[in-house]
């Protein structure tokens, strides 16, 4: 009897501990699902600015010890406001949705989106070969996503057709820091803009230069 009650004594701390154990678990699950959360753009599911201001200046170590060179492609889609007052802001998410997952399609998994804005995503390309090769995929995004149809109306099947422009900026060639990295693909993204729709531009110091941002 003695000999049983000692078992039962055991099972009992053994369920203790293991509640303790699965709420440990639990609870660090908890943690990793929230700090997830807080990288990720709820709507898109794409990385956000956090996740940019938090870790990608690790990316330009790694690109220094290995000395290979990275795109910083920033991607706004054109006259984003006319989708929102000729319909709503529901619409205007459907079109990032879109828009996110198109990016996400036409680059390689070791690749990066970021939604930096409401309308504006940064698409980094690691280990780019030359300005060349980002141009190329620059182009790519813009014709991929032009060849996308946005569900306006599920019961009419109407449907909207939107494009973007891009601005390439390569690190280490335009800038060495993140945050002038990124001030050069937006200096590049408004030059693009400005030549009309489903644009790419490429950094330039000579260029950019002349440019009257007022």
């Amino acid at each position: 009897m003695s000999q049983l009650y000692e078992i039962q004594k055991q099972l009992d701390s053994i369920r203790m501990s293991l509640l303790i154990f699965s709420q440990s678990l639990f609870n660090k699950y908890m943690e990793k699902a929230l700090s997830e959360m807080s990288l990720i753009d709820h709507l898109t599911g794409s990385f956000n600015r956090c996740y940019l201001d938090n870790y990608a200046g690790n990316l330009l170590s790694l690109s220094n010890r290995e000395q290979k060179k990275i795109a910083f492609v920033k991607v706004g889609i054109d006259q984003f406001r006319a989708v929102i007052d000729e319909f709503d802001y529901e619409i205007g998410d459907k079109v990032l949705k879109v828009l996110a997952k198109t990016l996400k399609e036409s680059i390689r998994e070791s690749d990066l989106v970021i939604k930096i804005s409401d309308d504006e995503f940064l698409v980094i390309l690691l280990n780019i070969i030359n300005e060349d090769n980002a141009i190329l995929i620059s182009q790519k995004l813009i014709d991929n996503f032009s060849k996308k149809e946005v569900i306006i109306n599920e019961q009419t099947k109407q449907t909207l057709m939107k494009t973007i422009c891009s601005g390439v900026s390569i690190y280490p060639d335009n800038a060495t820091s993140l945050d002038e990295i990124i001030k050069k693909s937006d200096i590049a993204l408004y030059e693009a803009r400005n030549k009309g729709r489903s644009q790419v531009f490429l950094f330039s110091e000579e260029v950019t230069n002349t440019i009257d941002f007022f």
